[in-house]
């Protein structure tokens, strides 16, 4: 009898770097491909947060996660709470974009884990 299996699906990795910047403002990171974002995991950096200071991950029109909290201590890892799948497929040519809330110190790295769409 022949084994079965399904071919492994490969993960994405997309990391943007955030830096102490304005409230409300954003980086969009265009994308070659399609893509499906299915987690949102980072590290606060060398400065601790302050309170409202938040990062939010999104497409172009909606958000994809709600707040992520980074009013916490230096180096201390984050992760988002929840995903809206209605909203998380962005089509090739399209943008994950990260916007930054309040601005005591929203400087960290995130990491965005995605499938092909």
């Amino acid at each position: 009898m022949a084994a079965t299996f399904n071919a492994p699906v490969p993960l994405l990795i997309v990391r943007a770097t955030v830096s102490t910047t304005n409230p409300g403002t954003f980086t969009d990171l265009v994308t070659t491909r399609g893509l499906q974002v299915i987690d949102v995991v980072g590290n606060k950096g060398l400065a601790a947060g302050g309170a409202g200071d938040t990062i939010r991950v999104g497409n172009s029109a909606s958000n994809i996660t709600p707040a992520i909290s980074l009013n916490v201590a230096a180096n201390v890892s984050f992760r988002t709470t929840a995903v809206d799948t209605s909203v998380s497929t962005i089509a090739s040519g399209g943008s994950i974009r990260v916007t930054v809330g309040f601005n005591t110190d929203n400087g960290c790295w995130a990491e965005i884990y995605c499938l092909p769409a």
